[in-house]
This record gives structure tokens, sequence and C-alpha cells, in this order.
């Protein structure tokens, strides 16, 4: 009986785990030994960015791999993957090539982060239909964008999915050891320079064209996967912030609201009905809805002064949006051609140098997972997140729509998509290298300097020495003056009653 802490859910499963040490330590006779050394190229997301929105990470439409084949909610794409395998069955004997892949379990294994609790055949089985599933779809991805490219740019976000990879190297072993012997037409289905297109369309940073060959393609994959090709491109590729918009509350969350609504309906009902003082309590009841009752109650609830919860805060890097930088420093962006790379300010120029970011449907699906890609793999080693430092960057200057706008209007941001629709993209990414210790960047020297010459601005200056000595004081003239405006009501309301004027100021 396994124990209830164990990740093996069964005796069979316990049985599978012990098979699979005895493999990954084979006698001398046995042949092959496995390379422990190794490192895991499908991973699960880590937490930290799961928590922020789980969505963008576990596939709508199509599970590939172990991790999501075989979830109950996806199994209706399982359809659509045989009808595809049986279009090519006439020439591949997949019943051959499942058995082919089987012999490849330890390898298979080792390709991913936490344990498969599968035995060695539905293993193979799900890697073959899913290998041969994603060949076709990138063979055919262009005429499927033109027939229907909302579903198919949903499928590209899924296939992009760091959870829903499949190795390279499975893929290959596939096509060029278990298609028989000869078979060219089969062989011809697996073409890198498809691999290479899809990343090329599907990016939202840019990757180069021209001078890839299928050997730079399949030198980027190797021990990797698609994903891990689309970071390898957008890397490779050469050629002071205020708060965002306060989302204001319903109507059906202020307390003060539901109180003031319930008591009018309370006083217009007995008004109607001809209670004496009704009609008194009514004229109160109406100078009291003219209270701003939501920023008396603000003001005495904890956390952001602009009624914001800090818990739904995403953090950013300290520096000024594009539309601040614009109106009051005269900082100006221009496009670059190249990847993140090309990245520059020139401070001589005031000129921020940018690289065109092309923004679609599933752009913020596809940079939340080379976001997770880069920091669960390291590619570039534990202190170096180039593809995370520039996503930080830009959704630090990204606030709103109009800084959407500006960069539009520089050429920096392509998309078909509206400036209301892109905003919240960078808005909700949240920062990758906050916590981590490196080595200082051309963004980071460039964040420093234009904090430096934003603080200069004259009107910054003056708005920061107002929020010092004005502000540090706000809300005690604010209760002071709501307080003298309910005494000044209570008191317009006591002289209706008892008629003021006639006693007191005779």
């Amino acid at each position: 009986m396994p124990s209830p802490n164990s990740m093996l859910r069964s005796v069979n499963s316990e049985e599978r785990w012990t098979t699979e040490m005895f493999k990954s330590f084979p006698a001398e006779e046995e042949g092959i030994h496995i390379n422990l050394n190794l490192p895991p190229c499908v991973f699960r997301v880590p937490t930290s960015f799961v928590e922020t929105k789980p969505d963008a990470y576990v596939p709508h439409h199509v599970g590939l791999g172990p991790y999501h084949h075989l979830r109950p909610d996806l199994y209706t794409a399982q359809r659509r993957k045989l009808a595809v395998v049986a279009k090519l069955h006439p020439r591949i004997n997949l019943r051959a090539v499942a058995e082919g892949i089987a012999k490849w379990e330890p390898f298979i294994r080792q390709c991913h982060d936490e344990y498969l609790d599968f035995d060695p055949q539905t293993l193979a089985w799900i890697l073959a239909v899913d290998a041969f599933y994603l060949v076709n779809f990138l063979n055919n991805y262009s005429v499927a964008t033109t027939n229907n490219k909302a579903e198919t740019e949903k499928l590209a976000g899924d296939v992009l999915m760091l959870e829903n990879q499949i190795p390279s190297l499975i893929i290959a072993g596939i096509f060029y050891h278990l298609v028989a012997p000869g078979d060219d037409e089969v062989r011809r289905l697996l073409d890198l320079e498809r691999f290479h297109i899809f990343c090329w369309d599907v990016s939202p940073l840019p990757v180069p064209l021209l001078g890839v060959g299928p050997g730079v393609v399949a030198e980027a994959m190797l021990e990797g996967h698609l994903l891990k090709l689309m970071y390898y491109f957008i890397v490779n590729c050469t050629v002071l912030r205020f708060d965002s918009p306060i989302c204001f509350r319903a109507h059906v969350d202020n307390p003060g609201f539901i109180l003031t609504e319930n008591l009018k309906k309370g006083v217009d009902a007995a008004a109607g009905v001809g209670v004496p003082g009704a009609a008194i309590v009514q004229q109160i009841v109406s100078l009291a809805e003219k209270v701003p009752w939501d920023s008396v109650f603000a003001l005495f609830k904890k956390g952001d002064p602009d009624g914001k919860s800090p818990s739904l805060l995403v953090e950013e890097i300290d520096i000024p949006c594009v539309s601040q930088l614009v109106d009051l420093a005269g900082i100006r962006f221009s496009v670059v051609p190249g990847g993140i790379r090309e990245f520059k300010y020139d401070v001589e120029e005031k000129k921020f140098y940018l690289p065109k970011i092309n923004i679609k449907s599933n752009s913020e699906v596809v940079l939340r997972n080379l976001l997770a890609y880069e920091a669960a793999a390291e590619p570039g080693g534990p202190d170096v997140l180039e593809l995370a430092e520039f996503v930080d960057f830009m959704c630090g200057i990204i606030d709103t729509p109009r800084d959407v706008e500006i960069l539009r209007k520089e050429k920096v941001i392509v998309s078909d998509l509206t400036d209301e629709e892109i905003a919240p993209i960078f808005n909700g990414i949240k920062r990758s290298t906050g916590n981590k210790e490196k080595k200082t960047t051309d963004i980071d020297k460039a964040v420093e300097n234009v904090n430096v010459e934003y603080g200069n601005v004259p009107k910054v200056k003056a708005y920061r020495l107002m929020k010092k000595y004005v502000y540090g004081s706000w809300k005690f003239l604010t209760v002071f003056s709501m307080v003298i405006v309910v005494l000044l009501l209570l008191l317009q309301a006591f002289c209706l009653v008892y008629g003021c004027s006639k006693h007191w100021f005779k």
C-alpha cells in the first residue's frame, strides 16, 4: 500500500517506478547506460507564475504530452488527433512507431521534470499520436490561419504552452529512426522550416526570417522543443511610475449606498401613506444622499490611499509610464530593427530605441509561457533573464491605453487589437526579475538614467513636494471637511423642522 504522501498512487505505480530505476542503472551486459546528467526540458509552470493567471498556462483546446493528453476535459481533442493520424495511416505503421518509442522510456522520463506515472506503452502511444499531430499542425498552420484565424490562434497558444511541449529529440527519432527506411514521403513531413516559420508568425517579439537554415533550427531545438526554439530566436535575433487607473467598484459593494437606498425606500413608502413627520425625514434623507459616502468609508479602509487593495497590484519596475515620459520629460520612442538585444536609450537624444512588438489574441499566453520557460530552464544561467528583463521594462512603461496609442504611432506596437485590449496584457504580467541577483544591464542603466531625468522635471519636483508636505495630511483635512458638511446638513434639517430664522435670527 503506497504512502499517502507518496507521488505513487498504487502498487502498480510503485512497480513501474522500481522498473524505471532498474532501467536507469542497467548491468554492464545489458547495454546502453542512460545519461543521468541530461537536464529536463518539459517543466511544470513555477507556482509564482501560475498564481497570477492560471488560465494562461493550462491548455484549453488540445493537450500534448503526458501532462495534459489524458485530461478528461480535453479528451474530445483526441478525435481531432486521431483524424490526423488516420490520414497518414496508409504510409505509417503507428503501432511499430509506438513500440519503438516505448524502448526510449528512460530518456522520455528524463525529459520531464515531474515523475510520469504511466506505463511505457501508454507513454509511447501518447507521444506517437501527439508528435504526428504537432507536425501536421505546423505544416498546415498557414492554411488553417487563412480559413479560421481565431480558432487557429487559440490552438497555437495551446501548442506553445510550457507544459504542452513534445521533446524535439523524440520527434526527430520518430521520423528518422522509426519510420520505415526509404519512406522519404513521410520523412518530408518533418520540415524544420515549418517550425521556424511558425515561430516567426506567432512570436510577439522579433524572430529572424532570413539566414536561418535547417541546421540552425536543428541545433536550436537540440535537447529542447518548439517553445525553446521560439525563445532561442527571440533572444538571439540581432540586427518614477504612477499607479494605474483606479477600478471603481460597483455601487452594490458600497455600504453607504445600500444604507441610504434602503432607508429612502422606507421613508418614501411612509410619506406615501401619510405617516406624520415622514415628509421632513424624506428631506433629510434626500440631503444625506448628497454626502460622498464612498469617500467617507474609504478613509477608514486600510491599504492604498487611492482605495486599491495592495494584494491586487502586480509588481512592476519603478519607471514612469510612456505618456508621463513623453508629456513631462520630453522623452521619445522609436522602433529599431532587430530583437530585444537592440534595446537602447540615448541620453543625448532623450530617446528609447525598442524592437517591434506584434500583439495578437494569443500573445499574452505566448509571452507568459516564454517567461515561465526562461525561469524554469534558465537557458542563459541562473543570473541571466534577458527576456524577462525586457518584458518587465515594457510592463513598467505601459499602464494605460494612451501609452499603447503612443507606442503604436511610433510603430513599436503593431496589432489589430484595440489600445484598450492591449494595455491589460502588460499590466497583468508580474515582474520576473525582482528577486534575482543579476548583473547590471543596459535596461537597468536606462531605467536609472530616465528616473533621474524624470525626477528633475520641475512639474514632477513640485508634485513630489506637494505629495510630501500637503498630501500627508489629506486624511485629516478630508475627515474634518466631511464632519463640517454633515453638521451643516444636520443644521439645515433642524432649521427646516423648527424654523431657525424665526427664533434665532430676528
